[in-house]
């Protein structure tokens, strides 16, 4: 999310960015990706290709999101997003992944 931040952001956006970074940094509240995160992406990514024809550009783009969701989803976070990229979202049923955890796409009506 950090690096979705970092780009959005203009000059002035950016030192508050910064702050925000610097701050969850000396709490110990940055989740970074490990390996079984982005294995596990992976697996979800291909599985929404083959059930809703997503090709390579559309798994691309939906990669950092899905990253992000997965990760939190390791420590038991919810991930709330007001939009997606996904037209057939809110008809999509959660995706179980590993366990408990699940990868669900949740568009705010």
């Amino acid at each position: 999310m950090l690096e979705k931040l970092y780009a959005g952001a203009g000059e002035r956006e950016r030192r508050l960015v910064e702050r925000l970074e610097r701050d969850f940094d000396r709490v110990k509240r940055i989740l970074i990706p490990n390996l079984s995160d982005w294995t596990q992406t992976g697996r979800v990514l291909a599985r929404l290709a083959a059930r809703y024809g997503y090709e390579q550009i559309g798994q691309g783009r939906l990669t950092n999101d899905a990253l992000i969701a997965m990760s939190a989803g390791r420590l038991g976070i919810r991930v709330l997003r007001q939009r997606t990229r996904l037209p057939s979202a809110r008809r999509m049923p959660p995706i179980s992944v590993a366990g408990d955890q699940r990868l669900r796409c949740i568009a705010k009506a």
